[in-house]
């Protein structure tokens, strides 16, 4: 498996792109991000004008968490996805939650200009194409997409980045409120980097998290049933990562859900348990928890 380094770089840009979503563009000298990006994350650390040196050095590799766990200082850090991979640079999307965490106010408030140290992988390294990567649908040719606004920005990323063979590709994404939709047209379809016309949906939370997504599973399973599988969803502590993709890839149908953990276990016993759904056709992702700061 490749390693990941530091990359120290500076926020170059910052643009509001939706009311929930901040678009940063962060730049820096022989940036190496493979590609491509699809639901890759990378860690950014808040470190201020006065880091560490040995913390930034790219020659550290994986030893940079050991330093960062060291270092008396100790900068906050947060997991983000890789929207997309520029020259010198990286753009990332961040989900602007109700809170006064590290990660908002670096997106709110920081100076352009400020630094930051991005955790990512080098694309020279072997086998970084794949590193980091959960979003396998192997030969599946329907594809059901579901995430929370903090899952958006990879949603977006994948359906950028689609596999030839993905020919029924449906995505719902569930958010505090609506606004025009990020980069999809106003008839709320995507084209791919194929020209392929795919149907994303932007649903708007109105009551508890996962509702709008919950109703898409069965309005997705009435219209393409699918044979159902006995087993059950492993049962799971309300602690523990939520965090399980498929070892072998799909022929027919696969699912990709990502989000906020609680919501997630949610949709993953409403697909496996009331559906029948293979669970080794899905992929779920606890991104992130319910009243716990985020690493």
């Amino acid at each position: 498996m490749a390693e990941y380094r530091p990359y120290l770089m500076r926020l170059s840009s910052r643009s509001l792109v939706e009311p929930n979503f901040i678009r940063l563009i962060l730049t820096g000298d022989e940036v190496r991000f493979p590609q491509p990006c699809l639901d890759r994350r990378i860690k950014l650390l808040f470190i201020g004008e006065h880091p560490n040196p040995a913390l930034t050095d790219p020659k550290v590799g994986d030893g940079w968490y050991q330093l960062w766990l060291d270092d008396p200082a100790r900068p906050e850090m947060r997991t983000y996805t890789v929207r997309r991979v520029i020259e010198n640079g990286i753009v990332i999307d961040v989900a602007c939650h109700d809170g006064d965490g590290p990660g908002h106010r670096f997106a709110t408030s920081a100076p352009l200009g400020s630094q930051v140290l991005v955790i990512g992988l080098d694309a020279t390294a072997p086998g970084a194409e794949q590193t980091g990567i959960d979003f396998h649908p192997g030969d599946a040719k329907r594809l059901l997409i579901l995430g929370d606004d903090a899952a958006a920005p990879a949603v977006c990323s994948i359906l950028e980045q689609l596999p030839t063979h993905a020919a029924e590709v449906e995505a719902v994404v569930e958010v505090p409120q609506l606004a025009r939709k990020i980069e999809a047209g106003p008839d709320g379809h995507w084209t791919d980097s194929r020209g392929n016309r795919i149907n994303i949906r932007w649903q708007e939370r109105l009551s508890e998290r996962g509702d709008r997504l919950a109703e898409a599973i069965e309005d997705h399973l009435h219209r393409f049933p699918l044979p159902r599988c006995q087993q059950d969803s492993p049962e799971e502590g309300p602690d523990d990562l939520l965090w399980d993709t498929p070892a072998s890839p799909p022929q027919e149908f696969y699912s990709w859900i990502a989000g906020e953990s609680t919501m997630v276990r949610r949709l993953r016993r409403i697909l496996v348990n009331d559906h029948g759904v293979d669970r080794r056709h899905i992929a779920f992702m606890g991104y992130w928890r319910h009243g716990s700061a985020g690493m």
